[in-house]
């Protein structure tokens, strides 16, 4: 027996279905002369007679892929263990394009600044304009710091929130330079 028995009428059907395409890839569990369980990629090709209409043959070839999608499914499990650490640690992500001045900002960042998901406009102005106006000074010379200094941006900062609350940040953010040594 080539497939598992558990998965061996859906995959039937994918190679079924794949054989009248032109092109197909399918990913299909096969099994090895040791009973073992292994993941192939599937690559089919369907060659025709002149009037494209006749099928002469089907070519074929798998790649064993099962490392890969176990090393998909470790990367998958790891981000769904980082996002709930993020979640738990009320802990946002964010960037700044300092070419274009705008910020790039996660959903938990969004949150924390009091924004619906999606709704943030991404510009550094919006975010100054969120900002507790004695500490604008302090983040402009934390970030002006980073980028002349090459030193971590620290800054402890107040935020005024939709509903009229004041909440605090901690933001901290590495610089990352281009292959010339400039800020990016």
């Amino acid at each position: 027996l080539l497939f598992p028995k558990s998965s061996a009428n859906e995959t039937s059907v994918k190679i079924r279905k794949a054989l009248f395409q032109n092109w197909e890839s399918i990913e299909i569990p096969i099994l090895t002369k040791n009973k073992e369980e292994r993941t192939v990629l599937w690559n089919s090709a369907n060659i025709y007679d002149t009037n494209n209409k006749t099928l002469i043959s089907t070519i074929a070839q798998g790649n064993d892929i099962t490392e890969r999608k176990k090393a998909e499914q470790k990367l998958k499990e790891a981000g769904e263990k980082l996002d709930l650490a993020m979640d738990n640690g009320n802990i946002g992500t964010w960037e700044r394009d300092l070419k274009t001045n705008r910020l790039i900002w996660d959903r938990r960042m969004e949150k924390m600044f009091g924004f619906e998901e999606e709704t943030f406009d991404g510009t550094y102005e919006a975010f100054e304009k969120c900002l507790v106006e004695e500490d604008a000074p302090h983040v402009s010379e934390a970030a002006r710091k980073a980028v002349k200094e090459n030193v971590p941006f620290e800054s402890v900062y107040r935020i005024k929130l939709p509903n009229g609350n004041v909440s605090y940040i901690n933001a901290k953010g590495l610089v990352v330079r281009d292959e010339e040594g400039n800020a990016i």
